[in-house]
């Protein structure tokens, strides 16, 4: 009996893959650098009780880049806070895998959660995107409201490391055999 309690644990631990983390970002060191700021809001940082975010103006976005390459189950998680949101009005986290040509969405807070102080985390995983060369992450602010802004913090995107299969490891780019050593064998 405790041999296949042990061996029930070790399939279950098996199964149970590490998350890398693959984007960290809470601005605390001061710097928004690999952000790159577009649309007609204002981007930049601001501090409130110590803590620094990346401050959003309506309309206005900040993006950055990165390869998902041999991830699988990307989540997006990031932090909102919002101002003057108005009717219609959001913060929201999506991810492009196609150069901005379609986006999915990961995270978005709407009226009712802009009292311009609680940070309403959430995120989501987003199959589309994982094992891309480049994949677009967009934080943006959304309304007809000019005084509207959204504050963005805690923004992590997560995978886990895809399963290489020995079959698809054991040829090369020419279909040719390759040799494969034993930890590669045992992985």
């Amino acid at each position: 009996m405790k041999a296949f309690a042990w061996a029930m644990a070790a399939l279950a631990a098996l199964g149970t893959a590490r998350a890398d983390t693959l984007l960290s970002a809470d601005f605390q060191n001061g710097s928004s650098a690999g952000w790159v700021a577009l649309g007609q809001g204002d981007v930049g940082l601001s501090t409130y009780a110590a803590n620094v975010s990346l401050r959003i103006g309506a309309n206005g976005a900040a993006m950055t880049a990165l390869p998902t390459l041999g991830y699988a189950e990307v989540t997006v998680t990031v932090a909102f806070a919002a101002s003057a949101l108005g009717p219609g009005g959001a913060c929201v986290a999506d991810a492009s895998n196609d150069g901005g040509g379609t986006w999915n969405e990961a995270y978005r807070i709407g009226p009712g959660q802009d009292d311009a102080v609680t940070l309403h985390a959430g995120g989501r995983t987003l199959a589309a995107m994982a094992n891309q060369v480049k994949v677009i992450l967009r934080l943006r602010t959304v309304s007809a409201n000019a005084a509207a802004a959204c504050w963005a913090d805690n923004i992590r995107v997560s995978a886990r490391p895809a399963v290489a299969t020995a079959s698809a490891a054991a040829f090369g780019p020419d279909g040719k055999r390759v040799a494969m050593d034993a930890a590669t064998l045992r992985d």
